[in-house]
């Protein structure tokens, strides 16, 4: 079959159209295909740009929180700087540590600083800084001077608590508690008369305090005779042992704060130990003395129970005044009068409180 010239020309023509639209379509589709690819990437720019963003502002929020921080730290050691530059200028130029005396006065000046307790024991402490403790005096006193400070308690135990200012200065001040026991001046002599353990009293109160002991508690004062002459060595060694413990239970009491009271009723304890130890042993060297020389002492043994051991007593006394007044040996023999004679009280003492104690598991028992 032939075809016509015109015919032949359509077909070409259809031909180049359907070409010519084939390829604009694939330019079209590499168009749009490249855009969505341009798209994406735009988009992923912009995420990363995002996340940088978002990192930059967390930083910058990180570094303002840490330059506070900063800040404030400098601003407290700023603070800390200035507050002990403060103190040192204002008052404290010389520091020490807890103070203990026995027998001695302390001094607190003005400007120091105490940073502990003081303990004074038979002084008095005066108080012109501050003391960051406790001030403890027994057997004294304290004085507190204007513009003083104790940040603890201030105890005056026979001496009391004083103030010494003039009117118009500042007052001391005591962050605790002000307590004065047994503060009047009457009662000092009797303070450090219990103190001392091995104080024996002078001539006429010597004797006259025997004469009261033979007459009030006769009977007493020979059952410690009767334990210096059966148990001398026994005496001796609990008498050692009494004056050894005092200063130590005496300390303890003190610092505790709490058992301070408790410590009248040692001072009391040791007292009375010390006048039936003295009275016993001055009744057996009275009876020692009766019976080594019965014609110049031999009426001592005549009268009543009361009278002979009151009589008895005197003379012994009398000789233990004159031994005690001898050098060296007088000394040595106060010793051992002092110790056997609370040795001995000590014993009594002990033997009366198991007889009460027996007494009353006996009653216990029979009711």
């Amino acid at each position: 079959m032939k075809r016509s010239p015109v015919m032949t020309v359509l077909l070409l023509l259809l031909v180049g159209l359907l070409s010519w639209a084939a390829h604009g379509l694939e330019n079209h589709g590499i168009a749009v295909f490249a855009a969505a690819a341009d798209q994406r990437t735009l988009e992923e720019q912009n995420r990363r740009l995002e996340e940088k963003i978002k990192k930059l502002e967390q930083e910058r929020v990180e570094k303002g929180t840490r330059l506070e921080e900063k800040l404030k730290d400098l601003e407290s050691r700023l603070k800390e700087k200035e507050t002990p530059k403060e103190e040192t200028d204002s008052e404290e130029t010389h520091k020490s540590e807890s103070i203990v005396r026995i027998g001695q006065n302390v001094t607190v000046e003005q400007g120091d600083v105490v940073n502990g307790d003081i303990v004074c024991i038979g002084g008095t402490v005066h108080v012109k800084g501050k003391v960051r403790g406790d001030v403890v005096a027994p057997l004294g006193g304290i004085v507190l001077y204007s513009g003083s400070v104790i940040e603890g308690s201030a105890v005056g135990i026979f001496g009391g608590v004083r103030e010494n200012r003039t009117a118009g200065e500042p007052k001391p001040v005591v962050k605790g508690d002000r307590v004065s026991i047994l503060s009047a001046p009457a009662v000092a002599p009797l303070a450090g008369f219990a103190f001392s353990s091995l104080h024996i009293p002078k001539k006429t109160g010597d004797l006259l305090m025997i004469l009261l002991l033979a007459i009030l508690i006769p009977k007493r004062l020979e059952k410690v005779s009767s334990q210096v002459l059966d148990y001398p060595a026994r005496s001796l060694i609990r008498g050692l042992i009494v004056y050894l413990l005092v200063v130590p239970v005496f300390l303890f009491l003190v610092i505790t704060i709490i058992g301070i009271p408790v410590i009248l009723l040692e001072f009391a304890l040791v007292l009375l130990l010390w006048l039936l130890g003295y009275g016993g042993l001055s009744l057996f060297v009275g009876r020692r003395l009766s019976e080594m020389f019965p014609k110049l002492f031999g009426k001592l043994d005549a009268g009543s129970l009361v009278s002979r051991i009151t009589a008895q007593s005197l003379i012994g006394c009398l000789a233990v005044i004159l031994a005690g007044l001898i050098p060296v040996f007088g000394f040595i023999a106060s010793v051992a009068v002092t110790l056997l004679g609370t040795g001995a009280a000590a014993s009594v003492l002990m033997d009366d409180y198991t007889a009460w104690k027996r007494m009353r598991e006996d009653t216990a028992t029979s009711v």
